[in-house]
């Protein structure tokens, strides 16, 4: 692989990732402050962040 080769999926995972990312510590947030109340310590949203 030279440096200009890229995998197109892995690129498509990290996007996937930073998007979940930023989802999780907004609703974190709104959740803190009590804007939105949404249970992230249970489900997909505790695997997400313990994975």
């Amino acid at each position: 692989m030279n440096g200009t080769e890229r995998y197109q999926e892995i690129d498509l995972l990290r996007g996937i990732a930073l998007v979940l990312m930023i989802l999780f510590h907004t609703l974190f947030d709104l959740n803190f402050f009590g804007i939105f109340p949404v249970d992230l310590y249970t489900g997909f949203w505790r695997l997400y962040a313990y994975a």
